[in-house]
């Protein structure tokens, strides 16, 4: 018979609610890899076996750190019903998830680390549930597993809410379905995000025209999206409409940084000086190097191009002050600081024609080749980009989302011959 030692229950439960923070970070930081995710994720399972092997002896463990609002309890108890297999209690949890975003993403994100088969009586459940949560959660697991019916977009599509219009244009956005195309919204909404994924849609349905517009717009704008559709304007317009943006933006005084990460995103090695000027830059230092980086694939740390933390030269985008809601983290907190001479020396050496047409990525042309091998070998915001260029060029194959499960990205990189 098994014996429970609370205390080491309460550890993994609170070792996989921190793993699960740490592995959303990792998604979006400079220094993970593939690899990287993996052991992360392998971490995450072991602490979740250990609760599944505490049974019921684990609940008050993870009732106590979701009811202190713990980043990840939400997860670990949807995972915790599943893994006992008590779909009555994950049930409960989206009848309590409501309007918070935060909680609907874990509720998915549970039931898309696990096997599809162990989630389908949810999914049939949650079709039987009214409202736009049960949608929602259909909607976003069955894009991660690939398994989106023709008639739940179309029901997305002309739903009366935002949150799931929007979700139903990314499934026709990252899927290869061309049949809904004519189901597409004639017109562009006021809601940003929902804007956004509508974009992405019709150029992935081939009408670039109308959804490049729809870019630009928002590149332009000041909403949240912006930096978002400049990087898919980088990523998948034609060079010269691309470059036109850039400098629309090199013209407002705040929208340097989306300039420098642009610069970066089009691969033309002919925007290097522009770039090494930049790492003179304290606020902009560390995204050109990355920049730099993306075009040339210098390792900064690895190649002796760096230097030490400039301590105080850069304002953090956080602060001390409790009453600020400004909580996100620094983007640029563990990008390495350039030595912009040193670097300008190994970018003479490493590029030498810079007035070559072809763009680069990690220092090659941007090759079905050279994607495939980023995508797997990659740093993690070097594989987004690819995965990107990858839908861009084959608008009919299923999009790799790089912020998945590795085991749901696996399965779309074999599902496209990326591996």
């Amino acid at each position: 018979m098994t014996r429970i030692i609370d205390n080491i229950v309460y550890q993994h439960a609170e070792n996989a609610c921190a793993l699960l923070w740490q592995w959303q970070r990792a998604l979006s930081e400079p220094h993970y890899d593939f690899n990287d995710l993996c052991l992360l994720e392998n971490s995450i399972d072991a602490n979740l076996d250990g609760l599944t092997l505490a049974g019921d002896a684990a609940t008050p463990f993870i009732r106590e750190m979701h009811d202190a609002g713990d980043e990840g309890a939400v997860f670990v108890s949807a995972m915790q019903a599943l893994c006992t297999d008590k779909p009555c209690a994950f049930m409960d949890q989206v009848a309590a998830c409501q309007e918070s975003e935060q909680t609907r993403y874990e509720l998915s994100l549970a039931l898309t680390w696990m096997a599809d088969q162990a989630t389908k009586p949810i999914l049939d459940n949650l079709a039987e549930q009214p409202g736009p949560t049960s949608l929602l959660l259909r909607l976003s697991v069955g894009l991660a597993h690939r398994q989106v019916p023709d008639h739940l977009v179309r029901s997305g599509l002309s739903h009366e809410d935002t949150r799931v219009r929007t979700a139903a244009l990314r499934a026709v956005a990252d899927l290869p379905d061309q049949r809904l195309r004519n189901d597409l919204p004639a017109q562009a909404s006021h809601e940003p995000r929902e804007c956004l994924q509508l974009a992405r849609a019709l150029v992935s349905q081939g009408e670039h025209g109308r959804g490049y517009d729809l870019l630009e717009s928002l590149a332009l704008s000041e909403t949240e999206q912006a930096s978002d559709a400049v990087r898919l304007v980088m990523l998948g317009a034609e060079p010269e409409r691309s470059r036109k943006l850039l400098q629309q933006l090199d013209t407002l005084g705040d929208r340097q940084r989306d300039v420098i990460r642009g610069l970066g995103l089009l691969g033309d090695p002919g925007n290097l000086d522009r770039l090494l000027q930049a790492c003179i830059n304290p606020q902009l230092a560390r995204l050109a190097g990355e920049s730099i980086s993306m075009i040339t694939g210098a390792r900064l740390s690895e190649h002796d191009l760096d230097r030490d933390d400039e301590v105080g030269m850069a304002t953090s985008l956080l602060n001390d002050d409790p009453t600020d809601d400004n909580v996100r983290l620094d983007e640029d907190e563990n990008l390495p600081w350039p030595d912009s001479d040193r670097l300008a020396d190994w970018c003479l050496s490493a590029v030498r024609d810079t007035s070559a047409d072809m763009p680069l990525l990690c220092g090659y042309q941007r090759t079905a080749e050279l994607l495939q091998h980023v995508l797997q070998q990659g740093l993690q915001r070097q594989r987004s980009v690819a995965a990107d260029l990858m839908k861009s060029r084959q608008p009919g194959k299923p999009y790799c989302n790089t912020c998945l499960p590795t085991s749901r990205q696996r399965h779309f990189m074999t599902a496209m011959d990326y591996c």
